[in-house]
């Protein structure tokens, strides 16, 4: 690497790689401005999306998929 390429490195701001790539570094929590952030309805955490027909988190998720189909013993 030459010394005018590691100079534009260090001068460049951390959103970006090297001016010759043209590679953008973008952070997931600013772009998500557009739409507001939903909260889990079971624990009132950050929802990921839609798992069986509510809105949940990772963790709940995970718990009723684990749970779902589980028979009972009595």
């Amino acid at each position: 690497m030459s010394s005018s390429s590691s100079s534009s490195l260090s001068s460049s701001s951390s959103s970006s790689l090297s001016s010759e790539n043209d590679v953008t570094v973008s952070d997931n929590k600013t772009n998500n401005s557009k739409s507001p952030a939903k909260s889990c309805k079971v624990c009132g955490d950050r929802a990921i999306g839609y798992n069986f027909s509510v809105i949940t988190c990772e963790s709940c998720k995970a718990f009723f998929r684990r749970n779902a189909n589980r028979q009972q013993a009595c």
